[in-house]
């Protein structure tokens, strides 16, 4: 999609990937590498594929050391490295549908297709609605279905995780929320509590610096929609942009409305005109994946 013309146009189909779903992707500045989702291939190393918009191609990433295939795991890039944590293997009835949570990664270097397949776990599994951010030094994890609050700090020179700062007052547990990194600091917002209950009292957000913790959480105005899970946010250089998700009381009602963030301003207000009301629609697939 071209902004300045507001065309679209396909991309090739010849090298694409194998069709997937709940697979990561990043942007390195010249191409877009994506990684993981569930395929026909389950069990396998996770494949993924190099796009080059310029030349309308593609090419594969390398299977050699990469993790093994899993959706619902995070990927951030470091300006030379993708990461990616984390995650499920989906459903599997041989354990009667439970998914198997991984606790490991990778670090995917385009510049010569190759893997480190990074095994250094946390202490409990990161999956099913975590978020990451890269902060330029180092990669923030938090929330999901089995971390709570707590923060981790991954540094893909040394491959450790580190302990972040727990001062301030942490936001609640949650999973499918967003995170966004400022520059200095990471804002998470929205998404659902672990025990699946309506998260109205999600309708917050708060910022987390990793070497003074975090500072109080902030809310909404009414008047931009009750709690949301699944939606999106973007970083502009001077504020957060939100916007869809589901409706946290009624998980089969879609958001078409956002809103706007400053943390200089400390408040939010609504973005651009008003939208269109929640419209219903059935989403067992997304609630799956969501919870």
């Amino acid at each position: 999609y071209d902004p300045e013309t507001d065309t679209w146009a396909a991309t090739a189909e010849a090298g694409a990937p194998l069709a997937r779903s709940g697979h990561g992707a990043v942007w390195t500045g010249r191409e877009m590498i994506l990684w993981g989702g569930l395929t026909a291939a389950r069990g396998t190393p996770g494949s993924g594929g190099r796009y080059d918009p310029t030349t309308n191609t593609w090419r594969p990433t390398s299977q050699v050391s990469a993790p093994m295939q899993r959706e619902g795991h995070s990927t951030v890039w470091t300006g030379s490295q993708m990461i990616v944590w984390g995650g499920t293997d989906g459903m599997d009835a041989n354990r009667m549908g439970a998914p198997y949570a991984f606790q490991d990664g990778g670090l995917y270097r385009p510049a010569d297709d190759t893997w480190i397949n990074d095994a250094v776990g946390l202490e409990a599994p990161r999956h099913l609605g975590h978020t990451a951010v890269w902060t330029g030094t180092r990669m923030l994890l938090f929330g999901g279905v089995e971390r709570g609050t707590t923060v981790r700090s991954y540094d893909p020179t040394t491959r450790a995780f580190e302990l972040t700062s727990s001062a301030g007052r942490a936001p609640e547990s949650r999973t499918a929320h967003s995170a966004v990194w400022t520059g200095s600091e990471m804002i998470v917002w929205g998404g659902y509590g672990l025990d699946h209950t309506p998260l109205e009292s999600l309708l917050d957000g708060a910022g987390f610096r990793p070497e003074t913790g975090w500072r109080a959480p902030w809310l909404l105005d009414d008047d931009l929609g009750k709690g949301r899970a699944g939606h999106t946010a973007v970083w502009t250089g001077r504020e957060m942009i939100i916007f869809g998700g589901i409706y946290a009381r009624a998980t089969s009602a879609l958001w078409g409305t956002g809103a706007r963030y400053r943390p200089s301003a400390g408040a939010a207000r609504p973005a651009g005109p008003a939208v269109p009301v929640p419209q219903r629609t059935q989403l067992a697939r997304e609630r799956r994946i969501i919870h």
